[in-house]
């Protein structure tokens, strides 16, 4: 399981909002940098998760077509959905919360619709 961006400088840090976001959920990201998305990370990826339409449409074009899904669309199991998790980039704190509860929402119902995938 891993995380990576498509236009986050590589190497950068957490932004303010998301670390003051994480921290008050007792989270540290003090440590994380970002990572881009390579052809490498898609070809050894069983699923990719983005938070947008045009995230799912650059993970495709690098190889991951057929495994990509929009976290709001694939938690939902509503594939015909075209909801995306709004960028917080440049928001105010409550923004950043606001999407940290929602991106923990997203992604405990997907772990769950994956655990319900699995073979028994």
């Amino acid at each position: 399981m891993g995380s990576a961006g498509i236009a986050a400088a590589e190497g950068a840090p957490a932004s303010q909002g998301a670390l003051r976001a994480a921290r008050a959920r007792g989270l540290d990201l003090g440590s994380h940098r970002s990572t881009s998305l390579t052809p490498e990370a898609v070809a050894q990826a069983d699923i990719i998760l983005t938070m947008s339409s045009s995230h799912r449409r650059v993970a495709e074009e690098l190889g991951g077509t057929g495994r990509t899904h929009v976290l709001p669309a694939f938690a939902h199991g509503d594939v015909h959905s075209e909801v995306d998790v709004p960028d917080p980039f440049g928001g105010d704190d409550q923004v950043y919360a606001e999407t940290l509860e929602a991106l923990e929402a997203l992604v405990r119902a997907s772990l769950e619709r994956l655990a319900a995938m699995r073979p028994s």
